[in-house]
Formats: C-alpha cells, sequence, structure tokens
C-alpha cells in the first residue's frame, strides 16, 4: 500500500495522475494527495468520491509560506507511516514577451 503526493494536480497531467491512482485498489494505493494553488472542482469531485483515500492540500510552490504549511498538513495526513512516491508535476514559467527569442 503505497502513498503518492502529486503537485499541480488541479488540471492537465496532474489531475490525469490522481485519477489513475484512485481507480487502483486501495491495496496498491492507499493515500493519494493532490496538490493546488487554488479551488479545483474536478479535484474535490474526486476527493469526495474516494472514501478518504485523496486528500487534497493547497500548495503555491512559489511561496515559501505555502510550502510550509502543505509540508505540515502532509505530515498530518501521513503520520508516521511517511510518504512513498512523490510525483513533482507543478511547474513555474516565466514569461517574455520576446518568447523563445530572448532565451
Amino acid at each position: 500500500m503505497a502513498s503518492f503526493l502529486i503537485t499541480g494536480a488541479s488540471r492537465g497531467l496532474g489531475l490525469a495522475f490522481v485519477k489513475e491512482l484512485v481507480a487502483l485498489p486501495s491495496s496498491q494505493v492507499s493515500k493519494i494527495i493532490a496538490t493546488a494553488r487554488s479551488d479545483a472542482p474536478a479535484l474535490s469531485e474526486i476527493e469526495q468520491q474516494s472514501s478518504g483515500r485523496v486528500a487534497v492540500v493547497k500548495l503555491d510552490v512559489t511561496d515559501q509560506a505555502s510550502i510550509k504549511k502543505a509540508a505540515a498538513e502532509v505530515d498530518s495526513i501521513l503520520g508516521d507511516k511517511g510518504l512513498d512516491v512523490l510525483i513533482n508535476n507543478a511547474g513555474i514559467c516565466q514569461y517574455d514577451f520576446q518568447g523563445v527569442a530572448s532565451m
């Protein structure tokens, strides 16, 4: 029974990871912690239907206070069991008006 933490799970690939993991039996995946920087209706719906297997944690990877708060919440959720798998899907993109030419 593995535990997973997925950053950037509100949409796209992160949300797809959550959907795939929650479809597996609890004997393989015991806990899924899905992080998002803002409210995510699709993620909340999965959490409500997961019988406690999915926990949504608010996390903005660009904010140190948010990171510390999320880490404490994850620690509380997992207790002494610890985390087995981290899927670090959240990303930061600095937009530049010159696009690729400025890289």
